[in-house]
């Protein structure tokens, strides 16, 4: 299964090199779906009729309606958020209420995110974040990219985070299974998703955001012993 899937991993690296090198997104992903119609007819097994192509792009855009949706709705929230200071209020709040204590911040930081998240999709919610609690951290030292990636974390893992876990609560419901014991259940298995974002904003050379040498090595490293354990 591997084997044959793994040429299926091409459109994914042909996105990230896209964006790297300065293509918008969409541009990416258009290349990216031609790219996965030509691995999909190179094998007589993974080849499409027409018919399943139609259905599958109609089925894509149904599946994208909602995130759009959500993604249109962060948009006017970010506009209000922009024309009333709330950014500039809420990160000076943070800044106020954690006293200039980086630690703390996080934690609110991380509350804030988690509660976000489970009220809307995790792209839309991270948009919403990125203005009002990025700015936050960085302001008390934290690198952009590390601050940005603390909060998408923490977005992500609300998915799976009670008393609002969508994506446990989902498997719960397929499996027949109780929702809170599957909810905690998938905190247990999903743990070191909660403290990896600590080490970004701890050790950023994990990012590849200082100098590689030893220092770095040895944190990713410990980081990893530290997801295993």
């Amino acid at each position: 299964v591997i084997k044959e899937g793994v040429l299926f991993s091409l459109p994914v690296l042909i996105v990230f090199y896209m964006i790297f090198v300065g293509y918008t997104p969409i541009k990416a992903g258009v290349y990216a779906f031609f790219a996965t119609l030509a691995v999909c007819y190179l094998r007589k097994s993974t080849r499409l009729p027409l018919k399943k192509l139609v259905d599958s792009l109609i089925q894509s855009s149904c599946n994208l309606a909602p995130v759009a949706v959500s993604c249109g709705i962060a948009g006017i929230i970010i506009g209000v958020i922009t024309l009333t200071g709330i950014g500039i209020k809420f990160t000076v709040l943070v800044i106020i209420l954690s006293k200039g204590n980086l630690f703390l911040a996080l934690l609110l930081s991380m509350v804030v995110a988690i509660i976000l998240g489970m009220g809307m999709p995790p792209s839309a919610a991270y948009i919403i974040e990125a203005v009002l609690v990025a700015p936050a951290l960085i302001k008390l030292g934290v690198q952009p990219l590390a601050a940005h990636f603390f909060i998408f974390y923490y977005t992500v893992m609300s998915a799976i985070t009670p008393p609002v876990a969508v994506s446990a609560f989902a498997a719960a419901a397929i499996s027949g299974s109780n929702p809170i014991k599957v909810g905690w259940e998938a905190v247990r298995l999903g743990l070191p998703g909660l403290i990896v974002p600590f080490v970004f904003v701890y050790a950023p050379e994990i990012l590849l955001q200082t100098e590689f040498h030893f220092s770095a090595v040895f944190t990713i490293i410990t980081a990893i012993l530290g997801v295993v354990a």
